[in-house]
Protein backbone atom coordinates (compact mmCIF):
# COMPACT_ATOMS: atom_id res chain seq x y z
CA UNK A 1 0.00 0.00 0.00
CA UNK A 2 1.02 3.35 -0.96
CA UNK A 3 0.25 7.11 0.59
CA UNK A 4 0.68 8.48 -2.91
CA UNK A 5 1.08 7.52 -6.48
CA UNK A 6 2.92 9.82 -9.51
CA UNK A 7 1.91 8.03 -12.91
CA UNK A 8 3.52 9.58 -16.10
CA UNK A 9 1.68 8.70 -19.43
CA UNK A 10 4.95 10.06 -21.90
CA UNK A 11 3.50 12.89 -24.09
CA UNK A 12 0.26 13.29 -21.46
CA UNK A 13 1.80 14.52 -19.09
CA UNK A 14 1.63 12.91 -15.74
CA UNK A 15 -1.02 12.03 -12.74
CA UNK A 16 -1.22 11.63 -8.83
CA UNK A 17 -3.37 10.29 -6.81
CA UNK A 18 -3.60 10.96 -2.47
CA UNK A 19 -5.29 10.86 0.53
CA UNK A 20 -7.27 14.39 0.44
CA UNK A 21 -6.54 14.81 -2.94
CA UNK A 22 -8.43 14.25 -6.42
CA UNK A 23 -6.17 12.77 -8.79
CA UNK A 24 -4.27 15.69 -10.74
CA UNK A 25 -3.84 15.61 -13.91
CA UNK A 26 -0.48 17.78 -15.32
CA UNK A 27 0.71 18.08 -19.55
CA UNK A 28 3.73 17.36 -20.19
CA UNK A 29 6.15 20.49 -20.81
CA UNK A 30 6.68 20.87 -24.83
CA UNK A 31 10.27 19.62 -25.82
CA UNK A 32 11.64 18.40 -28.97
CA UNK A 33 12.39 14.97 -28.58
CA UNK A 34 16.02 13.10 -29.20
CA UNK A 35 15.85 10.56 -26.71
CA UNK A 36 13.99 9.25 -24.18
CA UNK A 37 16.84 7.99 -21.63
CA UNK A 38 16.76 9.04 -17.96
CA UNK A 39 13.37 11.13 -18.57
CA UNK A 40 11.66 8.61 -15.67
CA UNK A 41 14.54 8.95 -13.55
CA UNK A 42 14.58 12.91 -13.89
CA UNK A 43 10.69 13.04 -13.27
CA UNK A 44 11.26 10.46 -10.50
CA UNK A 45 13.96 12.14 -8.62
CA UNK A 46 12.55 15.91 -9.21
CA UNK A 47 9.01 14.62 -7.93
CA UNK A 48 10.31 13.14 -4.93
CA UNK A 49 12.68 15.98 -3.57
CA UNK A 50 10.18 18.17 -4.11
CA UNK A 51 7.53 16.33 -2.01
CA UNK A 52 9.95 15.70 0.37
CA UNK A 53 10.60 19.59 0.91
CA UNK A 54 6.91 19.97 1.42
CA UNK A 55 5.37 21.17 -2.24
CA UNK A 56 1.92 20.66 -2.78
CA UNK A 57 1.50 17.83 -5.46
CA UNK A 58 0.52 19.93 -8.81
CA UNK A 59 3.67 21.82 -8.32
CA UNK A 60 6.08 18.39 -7.59
CA UNK A 61 4.46 17.50 -11.02
CA UNK A 62 4.95 20.55 -12.58
CA UNK A 63 8.90 20.49 -11.45
CA UNK A 64 8.89 17.00 -12.52
CA UNK A 65 7.80 17.21 -16.06
CA UNK A 66 9.84 20.57 -16.90
CA UNK A 67 13.31 18.72 -15.74
CA UNK A 68 11.89 15.09 -17.94
CA UNK A 69 11.61 17.61 -20.87
CA UNK A 70 15.10 18.93 -20.32
CA UNK A 71 16.61 15.53 -20.43
CA UNK A 72 14.46 14.24 -23.46
CA UNK A 73 15.38 17.43 -25.68
CA UNK A 74 19.04 16.59 -25.09
CA UNK A 75 20.95 12.69 -26.52
CA UNK A 76 22.08 10.78 -24.08
CA UNK A 77 21.16 10.48 -19.75
CA UNK A 78 23.06 13.44 -18.75
CA UNK A 79 22.16 16.71 -20.64
CA UNK A 80 23.70 18.45 -18.42
CA UNK A 81 26.94 17.41 -18.13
Amino acid sequence: HYGEVALTLGAGGAVFSGPGTEVLHCPAARAAVVDTTGAGDAFTGTFLARRLQGEPPEDALHAALAAAAGVVAAPGARPWS
